[in-house]
Parts: C-alpha cells; structure tokens; sequence
C-alpha cells in the first residue's frame, strides 16, 4: 500500500503548505534586502553551501556561506552562518555572526533574539545573558515550554557556562509565578531530585483542586517522576488523598496513571483507570483520556472500550465537544492497525457536519487512498474543494496528488486544469502551471495562469508561474532572471524557486548548472514532475544514462502506470 508521504512527493505537497521555506529566516526589509541581481559568484556560493548543509558537511557550509556573505551581505545569509556555527559548537563564528545579522536586519525580532542570546552565551557574557533572557521572557505572557527546553539544549552545549546560565534563567522568571514558570524551574533542577519536586509540589498547592489539572503540573510531575518515582507517586497519591471528596474531575488520578505507564507499570496504571471507570462511568473526559493513556501502555482493546462508549455518549449532542471528531479519527486508527479497514473508514465517515469534518474528509481521503480505491479519494476530494471553501487549497493540493492515480494520460491535463478552476487557489494553480509546463502543455498552462488565480493571490507564487511559463515558451527570459535573482536571494534554498531556476538555466543553454539546481530541488523536496523535467534535461544533454537511472528510480518510487509513461516520454521512450 501506498503511504501519504509517498503519494504527496508526486507533486511534493503537504497540506497547506508549498516548497519548505528556510527554517526560521527573517523576511528582509526594503532597506535591507539583499540586490535583485545576484552576481554568478554569489549564486554558486549559496548554492555550494546549500548543497554541503544538506550533506551535513557544516564547516564547508558555512565557508560557502561565508563567501557569499563578503560577497554579497544579506540577513537571511547572516542566518544561515549563524545557524552553522551553532550547529558546529564555534564560538568565535556564532559571535560573528550575530554581529553580522545585526548589521544587515537591524530590526528587533524573535527569532534575531535567540541569535543574539547564542551570542551572549558564546561570549561568556552573564550579563548580556541575563538581559536576553530578560527581554525574550517580557515578549511571553507566561514562561514558554518549548523555548526554555531548548534554551536549556543550547547551554547544555556549553558546560563550563551552564551554571551562569541558569542562573539568568532563574533572575529571568523570580517575578514570574505562573504554574509554567514553576515548570521551567523544574526542568532546571532535573539533575536535583528534590529541587525538582519541591517545584512540582508548589505547583500543586497553587492550583485550584475545583479546576482541571493545567499542563503545566503534568509536565512537572512528569519531570519529578523521572527524577524521583517514588516522591512523584507520593506527592499525587497524597494530593489525591488531601482532595477527597473535593476534587471535581478524575484529573489527578489520571496524571497518576499515565504516569505508573510511563514508568512501564502498566498493569498498575491500568487498574486504577478501571477503578476510576466505576466512579466516573460517563464523564466523557474522563474516558477520552482513558483511551489515551490505554494506548500509551499499548493496550487497544481497552482504548477501543473507552473510545466505543465515549461515543455512545456524544451520539446525541453537539459533536464538537470534548474531542469527538479525534474519538473518532482515534477509533479509526485502532480499527486499521487491527486490519479493519471497513470499520476504519465507518468511523472516519461519521463525522460529517461539525468544524472539524473538513479534518475528517481529508482523513478518509489518506485512508481510501490506502485501500487503493483511488477514485473515490479523488471524488472525495473534489467534493471538499465545494464543501469546505476555507480549507479549498488542502483538498485542491489532495485532489492533484490523487489524479495520477485515477486519470489516463489523454485526460490528465485537462483534469488537473479542472481542478485549479474548481479550487481558485493560489497553490493549486501554481502547481498546476508547474505540471502543465513540465507536461508542454503551453496551452493550457496560459488558461490556468490567466483564469484560475484569485485576485489576492501571493505575489511571489503568481510569479513562479508566470516565470516557469515564460521558460517554456522562450519568452520575457530577461525579466524572468531578474525576478528569479530577487527570489533567489530571498529564499536560496526554496525548492520551488530552484527548481525554477534550474529550467531556466537549461533554457538558457547552461544545462550543467540548471540540472545542478534541479537535482537540488528535488533532494530538498521530491516532486514527481519535476524530475520528469530533470530526466528530459539529462536526455537532452547527452546523459542517457543517468537519465535512464532517474527514470528508473522515478517508476519505482511512484509505482504509477501514469508516471510510468510520462517518464519513458521525457526518455524520449514513447510508450
């Protein structure tokens, strides 16, 4: 059976999104955009290193990058040098960096922040340590988990420095007595058993015993578990006992039952939401969290059972309360690891009205893809573009990665252009644009292109196509370099944009580097068209033979008869 991930790299989609932007990388200001006009020097710079950061060869990435940057300075560059140092541990190179981020994007922002904090600790600068923290603790409301674990990653890196560290950690968050802020704490003293305890111990006395348990105590006492079982079992067993009669919902007993599983007490912890089914037999709550807790000691028949009369009780009122739509999607998750796919699909097709049954068509849409039925998954698909127009750019994205499977190649082009004018999305119709070009359907690709995308399109995918159109018609090639130098310097390792700016280049007649940046693209996000255009490329350079291995890998990788015959067409093999 084919996988989602398999089926979505035929056209390199995922839902809602396009090509993967540069991780974390500022968008440039007018003031400090890089030129349009990136000089060959500066492109086969940022493209050297792109190639050497995939490979994780990170000390010839960042001179790469380093050459492109005294070549041509930018921000997103800066970025990248920044998080090359980072990644090799050079503290002298992250301090570099971040004085050069600063010089190129001058404006505060989040991201920019954490920069310049890596830069204080390299620097083994406690004051400039404590002042990021400080700063980057007043933009949150309440201590954030996520940043703080992995702040606490970056300064494990730096041992000798990690005492000082925490120490700014800990002026950062003294006025902060949010139940998160007593969580950080713990994670701080994680490697002191008792410290740790003592701030999962305050938590618990400042919460509410009338209020569901926050997130924050479950985290923390599953920070004092790991520390200290026997204290953890002690503190939620005493504060359960302290609460008797008072507490409103099953939450305690619930934090200790997942936490006996998780510290492989199963049978313990299984017994006790047996217990707990006695006294709540019809708290919805309470049994969705038994069916999670159930499946975290990998006992199916027993979340099947909480699951089943969780929704024997919800049949009746608004579905959308207390996770029905993920009881069900759950009930079919278990029906198919068991093999029963009819009950998986029932399940799935329950969810019908309600906000989240636009999440549920598309999962039936995954799962009748599973079963091979692939024309319903299309239907279904297509179907979802009309019923849910708020989620029309996810269904027009599933739409197109199931066409191969249900069209022939008489009728493809026309269906997929079908579908850019049912989806009016921006997405779509790029990817459509991008599929007809590689398909030399000109014709069609002009339609797409003039009457498909809405008024408020992104500037910059409307771009894409009108430039992949223009390449293949030979036309406006003068404007279409300079709109893809300005793309390119922005965001040098979009697949999108090298994929572009590989056809380019091989329309120009400077095939060697155009397929370079093909292979490129397709390593950074695997696009079945697009590696019908670099099998063609190949061909027409005189490379048979690696054109004849592309399209083998290609057959094998897709296992689609439709595929199948556009990779022996661009072979110059017409089936």
């Amino acid at each position: 059976m084919f996988r989602l991930t398999l089926l979505s790299s035929l056209l390199g989609l995922s839902l809602g999104l396009s090509a993967a932007p540069a991780p974390d990388a500022p968008e440039p200001t007018a003031e400090t955009r890089a030129p349009t006009q990136l000089t060959g020097p500066v492109l086969k710079a940022l493209l050297t290193g792109h190639l050497y950061m995939r490979d994780k060869a990170y000390d010839k990435a960042y001179q790469a990058y380093d050459e492109a940057y005294r070549l041509q300075p930018s921000p997103t560059t800066a970025q990248r040098l920044w998080l090359l140092a980072v990644k090799t541990h050079n503290d002298k190179k992250v301090i570099q960096s971040v004085e050069r981020w600063e010089a190129t994007n001058p404006e505060p922002s989040e991201t920019l922040s954490r920069a310049q904090l890596a830069g204080a600790i390299a620097a083994r600068n406690p004051e400039k340590v404590a002042q990021a923290f400080k700063q980057l603790v007043e933009q949150m409301p309440e201590a954030d988990f996520e940043f703080f674990e992995g702040a606490l990653s970056l300064l494990e890196d730096q041992a000798s420095f990690t005492s000082a560290s925490q120490d700014a950690i800990r002026a950062a968050l003294a006025k902060d007595d949010h139940l998160n802020a007593l969580f950080v704490k713990g994670l701080l003293a994680r490697e002191d058993a008792n410290t740790s305890c003592h701030y999962f111990e305050e938590a618990v006395k400042r919460f509410d015993p009338k209020e569901e348990l926050s997130d924050a105590i479950n985290r923390a006492a599953l920070v004092c578990w790991e520390a200290a079982p026997d204290r953890a079992k002690t503190l939620l067993e005493g504060y359960i006992k302290r609460y008797d009669g008072v507490l409103s919902t099953p939450d305690a007993e619930l934090l200790l039952a997942r936490a006996l599983i998780r510290q492989n007490e199963n049978e313990e912890g299984l017994a006790l939401l047996k217990a707990l089914e006695k006294r709540f037999p019809d708290t919805r709550m309470f049994l969705y969290n038994a069916a999670t807790i159930s499946m975290e000691a990998q006992d199916e028949a027993a979340a099947k059972h909480y699951l089943t009369k969780y929704l024997e009780l919800t049949q009746e009122e608004d579905p959308d309360r207390y996770h029905a739509d993920d009881a069900h999607r759950f009930l079919a998750s278990i029906y198919k690891r068991a093999g029963n796919d009819a009950q998986a699909e029932k399940a799935l097709s329950q969810l019908t009205q309600g906000q989240h049954a636009a999440t549920a068509q598309k999962e039936r849409i995954r799962l009748l893809s599973e079963l091979q039925r692939h024309k319903e998954a299309l239907a279904l698909a297509r179907d979802g573009m009309t019923r849910f127009p708020n989620d029309k750019d996810d269904f027009g994205l599933l739409a197109l990665i199931w066409l191969p499977y249900a069209s022939n190649a008489n009728d493809f082009a026309r269906d997929a252009v079908s579908i850019a004018e049912s989806a009016q999305s921006a997405k779509v119709s790029y990817l459509v644009v991008d599929v007809l070009t590689s398909l030399h359907r000109t014709d069609l690709a002009q339609y797409v292109l003039e009457k498909t995308f809405p008024a408020e399109a992104e500037p910059r995918l409307k771009d894409l196509a009108k430039i992949t159109f223009n390449i293949e018609r030979n036309e406006g090639m003068a404007a279409s370099q300079a709109r893809l130098d300005e793309l390119f310097a922005e965001q040098p390792m979009d697949a999108d944009v090298l994929a572009t700016y590989g056809k380019f280049l091989v329309k120009k007649n400077r095939a060697y580097e155009g397929i370079a940046f093909l292979h490129t693209s397709l390593k950074y996000q695997f696009n079945a068209f697009r590696a019908l255009s670099l099998i063609e490329a190949l061909q027409n350079s005189g490379r048979q033979g690696e054109a004849n291995s592309l399209a083998d890998q290609l057959i094998e990788r897709t296992q689609v008869p439709l595929i199948t015959h556009f990779a022996r067409q661009a072979q110059g093999k017409t089936p």
